[in-house]
């Protein structure tokens, strides 16, 4: 097998040998901003308005969280151990809240709270950075995954976003919950990571 690749691979390089690629067209990227939707709006109200779009859940206090996950009817989840004090201890007094994520325990956890490392105002996007994160699998598995983002962590656009990334191996970029379309046009939520997609503004 490995030799059938390397004589696909000589053949394809054979073949590119002398062709000239076509030079990157001249644009100036700073004017390919979806403006309308950042228009008359602070960063984060921005933020707020295009995650809301795309079905995200925006909350900024406990309460609002704990009837967002009771909505659901979750019971058991997983809390970064960062954010104990701020929200694992407040929770627990509602849901049952692990500190650890297990993989042999992916399927019995209902939701999880990680940090997300910023945002784009632009739009409505969550990225997610795994040097930011204690487990990348807890983003992605639960049907429920809450993003926990200070309001100073903003993009105000994707060109800014792009320009601030750095030498980090996986980046994410979430908007809104999983989605995905069948050869039918019927779009499914939650298939291929959660369903709910929850950004939490933490105050500093």
């Amino acid at each position: 097998m490995s030799s059938d690749k390397e004589t696909v691979f000589a053949a394809i390089k054979s073949a590119l040998e002398g062709v000239e690629k076509t030079p990157r067209p001249d644009i100036d990227f700073k004017e390919l901003v979806a403006r309308g939707r950042l228009a008359g709006a602070a960063d984060w109200d921005a933020f707020r308005t295009n995650f809301e779009s795309v079905r995200g859940r925006y909350c900024d206090s406990i309460e609002d969280l704990v009837a967002f996950i009771r909505q659901h009817g979750l019971k058991r989840g997983y809390c970064d151990p960062a954010f104990k004090e701020t929200l694992g201890i407040p929770l627990s007094a509602h849901f049952e809240v692990e500190y650890t994520y297990s993989r042999d325990a992916v399927d019995d956890l209902d939701f999880a709270i990680t940090r997300g490392s910023s945002v784009v105002a632009e739009t409505g996007s969550i990225i997610l950075k795994d040097r930011d994160t204690v487990n990348r699998l807890a983003a992605v598995a639960p049907w429920m995954h809450i993003a926990v983002v200070s309001e100073p962590d903003t993009y105000r656009t994707v060109r800014d976003a792009l320009l601030g990334y750095d030498d980090d191996p996986n980046i994410i970029w979430v908007t809104g919950p999983s989605k995905t379309g069948d050869i039918e046009g019927i779009l499914i939520e939650g298939i291929h990571g959660p369903g709910e997609q929850v950004c939490f503004r933490l105050s500093r």
